[in-house]
């Protein structure tokens, strides 16, 4: 007892050293901070101080700028109609028929040959799920042919031209006067939207992981598409006296005409991305805009039966738009591409897009000479673009 008792105030001086010891390195410890916010103990602490901040992992992109060079051909459709103009005779009996029993026409058919046109992408996310885009594109390199339709449509009837002595039996869409011109074309076209990425495929990403990763968005935005068309060196294809002097078959002087196809309005549409190990990437997009608005305006600098009142002498107005046409349409457009990342920065994609316009059931308005107009049925008007690209995207 007497040895116990002598040792026990040594072994209390070294358990109250060692204690006091603990407390001055415990305070120490909890007192050291990191040099700065930006260090990270780890990649998976540096990827979670990422997302509290709400940037978003490293496998989204912060900004994009895209060019490519889009080889496509492109094409555009105007067909309007109006009731016969003269009365039909069946015995004694003659009247002026409507529409749908007998009609005449013009159809105006612009067929692009492919060329290349340069586009502009810019897109900047402003959160792991946020991101904004302009796409902007232009050339003025089109080359091409356009074809002017003059048409009888009468499909259950049997129409003898008495003066002429010129039968048509059932016509159906038939041409009377064709004549075709070289055009020039000229394409621009502008886009701004907003996506929501909905889904993200894996939740949490490590930039060492070699994985596949997949994002799909959904986005909302508004378009404008513009097609001008510049029609030259004409050639009358088909001359029919039936109802109006038509040109001699062969080239003919003087054409110098234009018409401008217009669409805008709002869409939307989804977008997915997968991206692949060692650098390669596959995205789709596909848009759609249920009411788009149409403005169609043509300069005609030669008179041509566009409307009844050519048939009562009326002649078109020179100097400017004497065809102006108003609608309501759709679009649908949609881009497929495949890519490949070098370096983290840069990306080289091919692809191809295409893009569907169409519209009808609007107003045709004819402008005269005289400061007269007249309005006739716009049945249906279509505009398409489509081809391969290739291109280069910058990142970070």
């Amino acid at each position: 007892m007497s040895v116990s008792s002598a040792r026990s105030p040594r072994w209390a001086r070294g358990a109250r050293i060692l204690a006091a010891a603990v407390v001055l390195v415990c305070p120490a410890a909890r007192a050291a901070p990191w040099s700065d916010d930006n260090t990270a103990r780890s990649d998976y602490e540096r990827l979670s101080r990422q997302e509290r901040r709400g940037g978003g992992p490293s496998e989204f992109d912060a900004m994009r700028l895209s060019m490519r060079m889009w080889i496509g051909k492109g094409r555009g459709i105007t067909r309007s109609g109006y009731p016969f103009p003269f009365p039909i005779c069946q015995g004694l009996t003659c009247y002026m028929p409507l529409k749908s029993v007998a009609a005449l026409g013009n159809t105006v058919d612009f067929a692009e040959r492919e060329h290349p046109m340069l586009v502009f992408n810019y897109e900047l996310r402003v959160h792991r799920r946020l991101s904004f885009d302009v796409e902007a594109g232009g050339s003025g390199y089109g080359m091409g042919r356009a074809d002017d339709h003059h048409w009888i449509h009468a499909p259950d009837s049997t129409i003898i031209y008495v003066p002429t002595d010129t039968v048509y039996r059932s016509p159906d869409n038939q041409d009377w006067s064709l004549s075709r011109a070289l055009l020039k074309g000229d394409t621009r076209m502008l886009s701004s939207n907003a996506y929501f990425r909905v889904l993200i495929l894996p939740g949490k990403y490590s930039p060492r992981e070699d994985r596949i990763r997949q994002a799909f968005d959904v986005f909302a935005g508004y378009t404008l598409y513009q097609d001008t068309f510049h029609l030259r060196e004409g050639n009358q294809v088909i001359t029919n006296n039936t109802w109006s002097q038509t040109p001699p078959e062969g080239p003919f002087e003087g054409l110098d005409s234009r018409y401008r196809f217009h669409w805008e309005g709002f869409r939307f549409g989804i977008r997915e991305e997968v991206v692949f190990p060692k650098g390669w990437a596959l995205t789709g997009r596909f848009a759609y805009a249920p009411d788009l608005e149409f403005l169609g305006e043509g300069a005609w600098n030669r008179n041509k039966p566009m409307a009844p009142g050519f048939f009562d002498g009326m002649e078109l107005k020179q100097g400017g738009t004497n065809s102006l046409q108003t609608a309501r349409g759709r679009s649908f457009d949609g881009m497929v591409a495949a890519s490949y990342s070098p370096w983290n920065f840069l990306s080289a994609e091919l692809g191809y897009l295409y893009m569907y316009f169409k519209g009808g059931k609007g107003t045709d308005k004819i402008l005269y000479s005289d400061g007269s107009s007249e309005d006739i049925e716009l049945e249906r008007v279509t505009s398409k673009r489509s081809g391969f690209f290739t291109g280069l995207t910058f990142k970070y």
